[in-house]
């Protein structure tokens, strides 16, 4: 334990933004659901990621292809 409490504020904030913040948006989401209301679908965007041309690598599920998120870009 105090090897890694110091760490607990970064990954309270980690947690929040990412796990939690999800979860929370669902939540809205499934209840805009059961009110009838679907604006929030508006929003919605398909994105496309070009298939990685490097090399696959070994990861927990045998051999993994590497996708950048970031290069993902939004299709017409």
């Amino acid at each position: 334990m105090r090897l890694v409490a110091g760490r607990v504020p970064q990954w309270r904030e980690r947690w929040q933004a990412g796990a939690l913040g999800s979860a929370e948006a669902t939540g809205r989401q499934l209840e805009q659901i059961a009110d009838g209301d679907a604006a929030h679908l508006a929003a919605g965007v398909l994105r496309r990621v070009v298939r990685p041309s490097g090399p696959r690598r070994y990861g927990m599920c045998g051999l993994l292809t590497g996708y950048d998120p970031a290069a993902a870009v939004i299709s017409p």
